[in-house]
């Protein structure tokens, strides 16, 4: 658990630049447009352990994101994913499409998700709520089930650790002149 929390506070601490002087990355002010590939976990605790287990996933995906970096950061991101369950009995695969915008460090989203095993699936909506910023995010979402209500190996909630590791695609729209 120790070497989760050092991470955490790690990509904490990247992200965070609200004045030049505190930027861990001194980078030049601006709007840029990137796009990243980003690798996320994403797990789902139950309460019932006679019904099911925690279910963990893999998560790998694009992110498309308006990054504005002055003295307060803030961005807007589209991202696109793949996810795999890695700990269930079955095999379970998730496509999830969502947005979501960052300010300083809270960030709010919205995610339609597809999970499937095969032999049965379910399809939600997820508003999400975090910490974070353009490069990492911690994130939880309440599932509201929009088909298959008793699909057993997603609980309601889904808590997101999600950041960027390759850039793909950046662009610098505008500088500003300070």
């Amino acid at each position: 658990m120790r070497i989760l929390y050092s991470i955490v506070l790690f990509f904490v601490l990247s992200s965070l630049s609200a004045q030049d002087t505190t930027s861990l990355f001194m980078r030049d002010w601006g709007e840029y447009l990137n796009h990243d590939l980003f690798i996320g976990y994403n797990g789902s605790p139950t309460e019932n352990s006679d019904l099911r287990s925690n279910y963990h996933g893999i998560e790998l995906g694009i992110w498309r994101s308006k990054f504005i970096n002055y003295r307060h950061p803030a961005s807007g991101s589209v991202y696109f994913s793949q996810e795999l369950g890695i700990n269930t009995g079955n095999l379970i695969h998730g496509t999830k499409i969502g947005g979501q915008v960052a300010a300083m460090m809270f960030i709010l989203g919205l995610e339609l998700t597809h999970h499937t095993d095969y032999e049965s699936h379910s399809a939600t909506i997820s508003p999400l709520i975090g910490i974070g910023g353009y490069t990492f995010r911690l994130s939880f979402a309440w599932r509201l089930r929009l088909t298959s209500k008793d699909f057993l190996p997603l609980s309601p909630l889904n808590v997101n650790l999600s950041f960027k590791f390759l850039r793909l695609k950046s662009k610098k729209i505008s500088s500003y002149p300070y």
